[in-house]
């Protein structure tokens, strides 16, 4: 899973129920998103965050795994 080095971000992500759609409020760095779409458990999902530097980041990432759109 991208960028799921840390326990704490494969737990919440573990935690996460299989959904059509998925959303990630204060999402930093959008890595869980990510991950549940990379691994099926997510058919879309919204990657919001109030700041604007890591939202450039989540951006960042989600481009970098081809998830935008």
């Amino acid at each position: 899973m991208t960028g799921l080095q840390s326990k704490r971000l494969r737990t919440i992500a573990a935690m996460v129920s299989p959904a059509d759609c998925v959303a990630d409020i204060g999402t930093d760095h959008a890595y869980i998103p990510i991950a549940l779409l990379e691994s099926g458990r997510a058919g879309s999902a919204l990657a919001m965050d109030i700041n604007e530097g890591p939202l450039r980041g989540a951006e960042k990432n989600i481009r970098e795994a081809g998830l935008g759109g």
